[in-house]
C-alpha cells in the first residue's frame, strides 16, 4: 500500500464522517421548517363549540376579508417562498462536497429573512392571545428553530474542507 493509497482513504474516511451528522442535522432542518409551515401558531376560539387553528398555510385562506389581512396574506405567502427556497438550499448543502460561497450567502440570507418572519408569527401569536384570547401553537417556536439550524448549517458548510485543496489557490 502506497502514501497516496492511504491518503485517500484516509480522506474518504474523513467525507463519510462529515457527511453523517450534515445529513442527519440537515434532514431534522428540513422536517422543522416544513412543520413549522403547518403546525398551528395560534388556535382562535370563533365560537363557543368551535375554534379555528391557523398555521402559515391555512391563513393564507383564511386571511381575506379585509385590506390588512390582505396585507397579512402576502406577508404570509412570502414566509412560505422563503422556507421553501431554504429547504432547497438546505438539501443542496446536505448532499453537496464542496459548497459554492453564493450558495451560502443566498441561504444565509434566506433563513435571516425566514428568521424575521418566524418572529412577526410569533409576534402575530402574542397579539391574538391578547385580542381574542387565542391559545398559542407549536408553529412559529417550531419555524423559528428550523430557520435559526438552517442558519447554522449552511454557514458551518464552509468551515470543514470536504476533500482535497484546490491547486494552485
Amino acid at each position: 500500500m502506497t502514501d497516496q493509497t492511504t491518503a485517500a482513504e484516509v480522506t474518504a474516511t474523513r467525507h463519510r464522517t462529515l457527511s453523517v451528522p450534515r445529513i442527519v442535522i440537515g434532514a431534522l432542518t428540513v422536517a422543522l421548517l416544513i412543520a413549522g409551515e403547518f403546525l398551528p401558531f395560534a388556535v382562535a376560539p370563533l365560537e363557543p363549540a368551535r375554534q379555528e387553528a391557523l398555521s402559515a398555510f391555512t391563513a393564507i385562506a383564511a386571511l381575506n376579508h379585509d385590506d390588512t389581512e390582505r396585507m397579512m396574506r402576502i406577508g404570509f405567502i412570502g414566509l412560505l417562498i422563503v422556507v421553501a427556497l431554504l429547504a432547497v438550499v438546505v438539501l443542496l448543502v446536505m448532499f453537496a462536497d464542496r459548497v459554492r460561497v453564493t450558495l451560502r450567502v443566498l441561504g444565509i440570507v434566506l433563513g435571516i429573512v425566514g428568521a424575521i418572519g418566524s418572529c412577526v408569527v410569533l409576534l402575530l401569536t402574542l397579539t391574538a392571545m391578547n385580542n381574542v384570547g387565542a391559545a398559542p401553537g407549536p408553529g412559529g417556536p417550531v419555524l423559528l428553530l428550523g430557520t435559526v439550524t438552517a442558519i447554522v448549517l449552511v454557514s458551518a458548510s464552509g468551515l470543514a474542507s470536504r476533500g482535497p485543496a484546490p491547486v494552485g489557490r
